[in-house]
């Protein structure tokens, strides 16, 4: 839940970020 306050924090760009690299290392 942590990880959800700090995204809504950080700007758009860097939760995208984030999330493509959750893609990557889920495939």
């Amino acid at each position: 839940m942590i990880d959800q306050l700090v995204i809504l924090e950080e700007p758009p760009r860097y939760v995208r970020e984030i999330l493509e690299d959750d893609i990557r290392q889920s495939l």
